[in-house]
């Protein structure tokens, strides 16, 4: 698979801050134990599978993001086996850029990063995502709009966006590439309607 997205990664793992807490994270099945946002459908053109509808991908991401907050993570759970990588790109209030990438499926790298995140009382919510199905690959392609905040990036802008990929056939994610930059970012209206984090999340078919 060759998934080709704007949001690069960079090939290096930036240093980050010791972590504040020595707990580690719990490890739970998120899906089926974890209240997530209500995901609620702007509009639907979807012509793939269910598992890459705008539904079904709103869930995943949801899911994956309450999983985060709560501090449990099952990064199997959420991820695919061919994935290719996940990426956060970040500034902080005074310039600095931090840069965490993982590279092809690996859940004790993702798992061990979500635990710094929850030592940092990482939240993630979604707001916004849309989803355009490829069938010659059988991806589902998205972009995103999250609300996130820690206690490391206490100045940051909250909005963080990006794009990823799903796969179809797993419905898992297959890429992910987020950006959150507090020296000047526009982040895209992606679904007609309006969120309302923490509760309810939009998902739409790209127009």
């Amino acid at each position: 698979m060759a998934v080709i997205l704007a949001l690069q990664p960079a090939c290096d793992e930036a240093a980050r801050p010791e972590a504040r807490s020595e707990n580690p994270v719990a490890t739970a099945s998120p899906r089926s134990s974890l209240t997530a946002q209500r995901v609620r459908v702007t509009r639907d053109r979807q012509r793939g599978p269910q598992s890459c509808s705008p539904r079904e991908v709103g869930e995943l991401v949801v899911d994956l993001f309450a999983a985060v907050n709560e501090g449990a993570l099952e990064a199997s759970s959420f991820f695919a086996p061919d994935m290719e990588w996940y990426s956060v790109s970040e500034w902080n209030g005074d310039g600095d850029k931090r840069h965490f990438v993982s590279y092809g499926y690996d859940p004790e790298k993702l798992e061990s990063y979500f635990q710094r995140r929850a030592e940092q009382h990482e939240q993630l919510h979604l707001l916004e995502i849309d989803v355009q199905y490829e069938r010659q690959r059988n991806l589902g392609h998205v972009a995103y709009v999250v609300e996130r905040t820690a206690d490391d990036l206490p100045n940051s802008d909250p909005i963080a966006f990006g794009k990823g990929a799903i796969d179809c056939d797993t419905g898992t994610i297959a890429v992910w590439s987020m950006s959150q930059d507090t020296r000047f970012q526009q982040a895209p209206t992606i679904c007609p309607g309006e969120a309302a984090p923490p509760r309810v999340a939009l998902a739409c078919a790209r127009a």
